[in-house]
C-alpha cells in the first residue's frame, strides 16, 4: 500500500508540476503573441495613413507644377525661336531653364534624337527607341503648336520624381521638352521647413528609441520594379510573384536574423498616377527582448518543474510513518490549487523532515510564481498603456497633417484643394436657391521684382501682408485661398458681377494705399484682378475658373493693376 501510495503521489506531483509548466508557458506565449500582433497592426496602420497623406500632397504639387510648366515651356520656346536652337550651349539652356522655373531643357529632332540639352548625358539619346507608344506620341507633337503635359513620373534609374512637358511651335521640326524635379520644385516654392518635413522627416521620424520598430522602407512599384521613397536609390530584390501576392491583399512576414520583416500593400484609392500600381511597406521589427523574456519563463518553469520532481523523489524514500499519506495528500491538494492559479494558498505542514521542507519549498515556489505572474501582468499593462499613448499621439499627428493638407503654410489661407471643396459646396447651394456666386482671381503684379531685388523672404512677407489685408476687406462668409505662387482666389457667395467688381476695386484701391516697407525701403504693391460669375446650372466650375483666369490674363495684357470681368464670352 505504501509503495502504491508513493507511486501515486509521485505521479500526481509529476503531473501537477508539468501542468504548471504548460500553463505558465502557454499563458505567457498567448499574452506576448497578442501584444506583438497588436503592435504590428497599429504600426502598419499609422504607416498607411502617412503614405496616403504623402500621396495626396504629391497630387497637390502636380496641379501647381503643370500650370507653371505650361507657361514656362512657351516662354522657353519663344526664346529658342529667336535664333538657331543648336547655337545654345548646355550651360545657356540650363540658365534659361532655371529662369523659367524648370530644371532641364531637351530639344528633340525629327529623328527622335535629343540634339541639344541642358542635361549633357542625354544628348544623342534616341527617344523613339524607348517604346512604340512613346514614339507615336512624339510624332503627334511635332509642329502642332500645343502644350502636352505628362503626370509626375518616376525615374527607373534614380527613383527621382519629375514632371515632363512637351511643346513644338507651329511649323517647327523640333520639340521642346522640359522637366521639373519635384524635390527641387518644393525647395524653390515652399519654405525650407516644409521641404525638410515632407522629404526628410516624414518617414525617418517613425522608428523610435526603445521601440520594436527598427526600420521602415516605403516602396512604389512600376512594372514590378520597387523603388524606395524614403531611402533614395534602394531597390527591392523581391520577385514579380512576390508583389502579385501583396497586390492581392496578402500580408507577408519573413524572418531575417532576429528581425521580423512584414510586407503589406497600401491601397491609395481611386486617385493615383499611371506609374504607380501600389505602395508597399517593408517594416522590420525586433522582438528579441520579448523572445528572450519568453525563453526565461520557459527556463524558470522547467527549473521549477524539475525542482518539484527531484525534491519529492528524494523525500518519498523516507516517508515511512503513519502520517505520510495524509500529509502527502495535503501537499498534493495544494499543488493542484496552485496549478489552477490560486497562488495565495500556503502549506502548513508540521515537522522537520523532508516532507515539511518540501511543503516550505512549495510555498516559496507559489510566491515566486505569483511574483513572476504579477511581474508579467505589470509588463503587459505597461506595454498596453505605452501602445495606447503612441496611438493617441499618432492620431493627433494625423489630424495635424490633415489640417496642413488644407491650409497654405505661408499665408494661413485655404489651399487649392480646400478652396475647390468650398466652391463645390457653393455650387450645390446655387442649385438649391439659384443665387449666383463670384470667383475673383487676384495676381500680384511684378511679384518677381520683390524676390529678385530683396530675396524670397521679402516675397514671402509681401504674400503674408497681402493675405492679411485681403482677409480684412471681405465678408465673413467669403473664402480666400492661395491658388498658387503669387495668385489668390476669392469665393464670394450670393454675389453678382457688379458686386464682384466692387470687391476687386476695393482691394485694388487699398493695396495702393498700403505702404509696404522692407529693410528701410518703401515698396508699392499692385495687383490685377479677373472676375467671373457662376449663374447658370449648366456651367461647370472649371469653365468659371477658366473665365476668371482669362479675365486676369486680359488685365495683365492691358497694363496690369486693373480689374477685368468676364461677361458674355469676353472680358471688359
Amino acid at each position: 500500500m505504501k509503495k502504491k501510495a508513493i507511486i501515486f503521489i509521485f505521479l500526481a506531483v509529476f503531473i501537477s508540476s508539468f501542468a504548471i509548466f504548460i500553463f505558465m508557458g502557454a499563458n505567457s506565449e498567448l499574452i506576448l503573441s497578442r501584444m506583438i500582433e497588436s503592435y504590428e497592426k497599429n504600426t502598419l496602420s499609422s504607416l498607411e495613413e502617412r503614405i496616403k497623406i504623402f500621396h495626396k500632397i504629391l497630387l497637390i504639387f502636380e496641379k501647381d507644377m503643370v500650370k507653371k510648366s505650361r507657361i514656362a515651356i512657351k516662354n522657353i520656346a519663344r526664346e529658342l525661336g529667336k535664333t538657331d536652337p543648336t547655337s545654345f550651349t548646355p550651360a545657356q539652356l540650363k540658365t534659361l531653364a532655371l529662369e523659367n522655373g524648370v530644371d532641364e531643357i531637351y530639344l528633340i529632332g525629327k529623328d527622335g534624337k535629343i540634339f541639344n540639352s541642358s542635361f549633357t548625358p542625354d544628348i544623342g539619346l534616341n527617344l523613339f527607341a524607348l517604346s512604340d507608344d512613346f514614339r507615336e506620341f512624339l510624332k503627334t507633337v511635332f509642329g502642332r503648336g500645343r502644350v502636352f503635359t505628362g503626370r509626375i513620373d518616376i525615374s527607373t534609374k534614380t527613383g527621382a520624381l519629375n514632371l515632363y512637358t512637351y511643346y513644338s511651335p507651329s511649323g517647327k521640326d523640333y520639340i521642346v521638352e522640359t522637366s521639373i524635379y519635384v524635390k527641387e520644385y518644393v525647395s524653390r516654392n515652399y519654405t525650407s521647413a516644409y521641404y525638410k518635413y515632407f522629404f526628410d522627416d516624414f518617414f525617418k521620424s517613425l522608428p523610435g528609441k526603445g521601440d520594436y520598430l527598427r526600420y521602415v522602407n516605403i516602396y512604389h512599384v512600376s512594372d514590378f520594379r520597387a523603388m524606395c521613397i524614403n531611402n533614395p536609390g534602394v531597390v527591392s530584390d523581391k520577385s514579380k510573384i512576390f508583389f502579385e501576392r501583396l497586390r492581392k491583399g496578402e500580408v507577408i512576414k519573413e524572418k531575417k536574423g532576429r528581425l521580423l520583416v512584414v510586407y503589406k500593400r497600401v491601397d491609395i484609392g481611386e486617385e493615383g498616377f499611371d506609374w504607380v500600381t501600389g505602395k508597399y511597406i517593408e517594416a522590420g521589427f525586433d522582438f528579441g527582448f520579448l523572445n528572450a523574456y519568453r525563453i526565461k519563463i520557459l527556463i524558470y518553469s522547467m527549473l521549477i518543474f524539475l525542482l518539484i520532481v527531484l525534491s519529492f523523489s528524494l523525500i518519498f524514500s523516507r516517508l515511512m510513518d503513519k502520517h505520510f499519506i495524509n500529509r502527502f495528500l495535503i501537499i498534493n491538494n495544494a499543488i493542484n490549487l496552485i496549478a489552477k492559479g490560486d497562488f495565495d494558498k500556503r502549506l502548513d505542514v508540521e515537522g522537520d523532515d523532508e516532507l515539511a521542507q518540501m511543503a516550505g519549498n512549495i510555498n516559496k515556489m507559489a510566491e515566486a510564481i505569483k511574483a513572476s505572474h504579477e511581474l508579467l501582468e505589470e509588463k503587459v499593462r505597461e506595454r498596453t498603456l505605452d501602445l495606447e499613448k503612441k496611438n493617441k499621439e499618432l492620431e493627433i499627428a494625423r489630424k495635424k497633417l490633415e489640417t496642413l493638407s488644407r491650409i497654405d503654410p505661408l499665408t494661413g489661407l485655404l489651399n487649392r484643394r480646400a478652396m475647390l471643396e468650398k466652391i463645390e459646396q457653393e455650387k450645390v447651394r446655387f442649385q438649391r436657391n439659384n443665387r449666383p456666386f463670384v470667383l475673383l482671381m487676384m495676381d500680384i503684379d511684378d511679384f518677381k521684382y520683390f524676390n529678385d531685388t530683396f530675396g524670397h523672404e521679402c516675397g514671402d512677407t509681401v504674400l503674408r501682408e497681402v493675405s492679411k489685408l485681403t482677409r480684412g476687406l471681405v465678408r465673413a462668409q467669403d473664402s480666400i485661398s492661395r491658388w498658387g505662387g503669387d495668385e489668390f482666389l476669392l469665393l464670394l457667395p450670393e454675389t453678382d458681377l457688379k458686386g464682384g467688381r466692387v470687391v476687386a476695386e476695393t482691394i485694388k484701391r487699398e493695396l495702393l494705399k498700403m505702404k509696404f516697407k522692407y529693410r528701410g525701403r518703401e515698396c508699392q504693391v499692385r495687383a490685377t484682378f479677373g472676375v467671373s460669375v457662376y449663374d447658370n446650372v449648366n456651367k461647370t466650375i472649371e469653365e468659371c475658373l477658366r473665365e476668371a483666369d482669362q479675365a486676369l490674363y486680359a488685365g495683365k495684357q492691358r497694363g496690369k493693376n486693373r480689374v477685368e470681368i468676364f461677361v458674355k464670352g469676353k472680358t471688359i
